[in-house]
């Protein structure tokens, strides 16, 4: 279909590998970094309840900590955090989700992500 060489299909992988290692690192240290916030601002408990929120929300992305909110309030039964706002939007499909949360913090502070599943 494409006539390129092996070496030209090779560098081309090479980087796309490259562009994709410094995303997930870039994803790693954002987390981290709104991790440690949150961590200065609550309780052990409510942190893991956080992570576990957080793993159960499968591809997450672009964690921030904000001031304000958007989205609409959900209810997190079962979570120390007890609600979050979520902005949710639907694939053409009906089955596939996106969208982006907040969980509310002391201080009037939230953490906000991209969430996709």
């Amino acid at each position: 279909m494409f006539d390129i060489s092996d070496a030209e299909y090779s560098e081309i992988m090479r980087k796309a590998n490259e562009a994709e290692t410094a995303y997930r690192l870039e994803q790693a240290k954002k987390l981290e970094e709104a991790l440690s916030v949150v961590a200065a601002l609550v309780s052990p408990r409510k942190l893991q309840h956080i992570k576990e929120y957080i793993a159960e929300s499968e591809i997450t992305s672009d964690f921030e900590i904000t001031e304000t909110h958007g989205g609409h309030k959900e209810d997190c039964t079962g979570y120390a955090f007890r609600y979050a706002y979520i902005d949710q939007q639907v694939g053409y499909l009906g089955d596939d989700f996106s969208g982006e949360i907040w969980i509310p913090l002391p201080k009037g502070k939230f953490l906000k992500f991209h969430f996709a599943m």
